[in-house]
């Protein structure tokens, strides 16, 4: 991934998206926003507990920084389900202050306009983007949605909804808690060995205790559904190691911001 500053606020994005002039996307950071301790700086969690006026001016921040309109964003209620839906106009996006939508886990579109955004503190955002088709795609994966496999229902929903070629479809694996922090118990675990084809590769254990690997357990599904490996990239960032750069809402104890990933189709 690539970080840089645009109108003071520290984004992220994906080398392998970078290159395509079809579509812009980024990850945003806690660096650069006006949201006081502890939602500092740039939260755009609308409902963690944090002043609604510093939120909006994060997205204000957001939008300058993007290039876009503030009302351009989509969003959906996260219920760490399934349901992909898909955006159809551009007056579907309604921006983030008519807050949820609709309850969902990943969109769909392939309408120039809206830009479709997740947030999380720790779950891992997928973004998709088919620069044949010119369809975008993104997923909020928590270990519930990741055992739903949101991820691969979504490229599958691209696949069948617009004649995408899955081995086209570009991938980026965005920032989470990463195997390094994410400490899972034995219901949790089982879940993933026994769900997965070769799932106990998925579990680390040290010192008596099991960390799944959320990052991996995503990409195989995505090869699994026809994704190239070449056209997936891994963020490989821990939101609890890099708390300083992103929101973590394990590292801080329930109490934090959310980062955004987002993606749109440009016109």
């Amino acid at each position: 991934m690539h970080e840089y500053v645009r109108a003071g606020i520290t984004l992220l994005s994906f080398d392998l998206l970078a290159k395509e002039t079809g579509a812009l996307h980024a990850i945003t950071t806690r660096v650069g926003g006006e949201s006081l301790p502890p939602f500092e700086s740039l939260n755009l969690g609308l409902n963690v507990g944090d002043v609604r006026e510093c939120v909006v001016r994060n997205y204000q921040l957001v939008s300058k920084a993007l290039g876009i309109e503030l009302d351009s964003f989509a969003t959906c209620k996260q219920v760490h389900g399934d349901r992909v839906i898909e955006v159809t106009e551009k007056d579907e996006a309604k921006g983030p202050f008519s807050h949820y939508h609709e309850e969902a886990d990943a969109m769909i579109t392939k309408v120039p306009g809206p830009v479709l955004m997740v947030r999380v503190a720790d779950c891992i955002p997928v973004l998709f983007f088919d620069p044949v088709q010119k369809v975008i795609g993104i997923a909020h994966a928590g270990w519930r949605g990741t055992v739903k496999e949101i991820a691969a229902k979504t490229a599958e929903v691209i696949v069948s909804r617009y004649n995408s070629d899955p081995a086209r479809i570009l991938v980026g694996i965005g920032p989470g808690i990463g195997p390094c922090c994410y400490e899972v118990d034995e219901r949790v675990s089982s879940l993933f060995t026994k769900g997965f084809s070769s799932g106990e590769q998925l579990i680390t254990e040290r010192n008596g205790k099991q960390y799944l690997d959320l990052w991996e357990a995503n990409r195989r599904q995505l090869l699994e559904v026809g994704i190239r490996a070449e056209n997936i990239e891994v963020a490989g960032l821990c939101t609890s190691c890099q708390n300083q750069l992103l929101f973590s809402h394990r590292k801080d104890k329930g109490k934090t911001g959310r980062f955004g990933a987002l993606i749109g189709i440009k016109e």
